[in-house]
């Protein structure tokens, strides 16, 4: 049994495979940390639960994740049935509207 050809494709051929465009995005898992995490995601985060009205005192003046920040998850996913960790992982950034 003989093995077929494989013809060149040209890149703007219909017949090209297409990058895989995915709305995912990759989320780290927010925590108190030493040095303190900071960044976009944790202002994100310090953002939503205060819309929310779970007060990040502040921590939210520095974007920083803090005991502060972390407290308010914790208050946040108790009143989500969440998993009560301190932590934004992908289940609480969920029920916080992110990513």
């Amino acid at each position: 049994m003989g093995r077929k050809k494989k013809e060149p494709v040209a890149p703007d051929s219909a017949a090209a495979p297409k990058a895989r465009e995915s709305a995912e995005t990759t989320i780290r898992v927010l925590r108190v940390t030493k040095p303190l995490m900071t960044g976009g995601d944790v202002a994100a985060a310090q953002t939503a639960l205060t819309a929310r009205g779970f007060h990040v005192g502040r921590d939210s003046d520095n974007r920083v994740f803090g005991h502060s920040t972390m407290q308010a998850v914790r208050f946040f996913q108790m009143s989500k049935s969440l998993p009560v960790t301190g932590r934004v992982d992908e289940r609480t950034a969920a029920a916080l509207g992110l990513g």
